[in-house]
């Protein structure tokens, strides 16, 4: 499969609840960088992105919209406002381009890696859906609603899924739309 567009949609409108400083984390300044930059940085130096969409809070957009205007952007980058929930916020990121193929990534994530992107779009050639994930070294136990486990997981084949996440875009669209038809 030839692939024609990729985009990448980097998730900055979360609360950051547990981050406990009342602050969304990705505009947290690390060596003079807000956080999420360093993700915009890693898909800007990928030759098969072609455009990024940060799905940010919409009493943030001036904010990110000022610290961009302040750097040389190598694609273009579309700011979309996001939803209440991470879902909304991936959904409205979705209908604002027509890539083929779409990354999904947290923002606050700023340790990618420009392989983990190769080696996706590699596996988007024989999947519709792939992502970034680490052998669990921890003992994971399923439990019911009242916290009585259940099971197990037997650590060899527990994975601990990350992003970034790599779709075909209208697979993940319709699914997100099937979802939105059932609410």
């Amino acid at each position: 499969m030839k692939m024609k567009a990729v985009a990448a949609i980097i998730l900055m409108a979360g609360s950051s609840t547990r981050y406990g400083k009342n602050k969304n984390k990705n505009l947290e300044i690390i060596n003079h960088k807000p956080v999420f930059l360093y993700s915009v940085e890693v898909f800007e130096q990928s030759k098969e992105v072609q455009e990024i969409l940060l799905a940010v809070k919409k009493e943030e957009i001036e904010e990110v919209k000022a610290i961009l205007n302040k750097r040389r952007n190598k694609v273009p980058i579309q700011i979309v406002e996001g939803g209440d929930t991470r879902q909304e916020s991936v959904y409205h990121a979705l209908l604002q381009t027509q890539a083929n193929i779409v990354f999904v990534h947290d923002g606050a994530r700023p340790a990618i890696k420009e392989r983990y992107i190769k080696d996706l779009l590699k596996e988007m050639k024989d999947f519709k859906g792939a992502n970034v994930a680490v052998k669990s070294k921890d003992t994971v136990k399923i439990t019911d609603d009242k916290q009585i486990v259940l099971n197990t997981t037997y650590r060899a084949n527990t994975w601990l899924s990350q992003t970034p996440q790599c779709f075909h875009r209208d697979i993940l669209l319709e699914i997100h739309e099937k979802e939105r038809r059932k609410s």
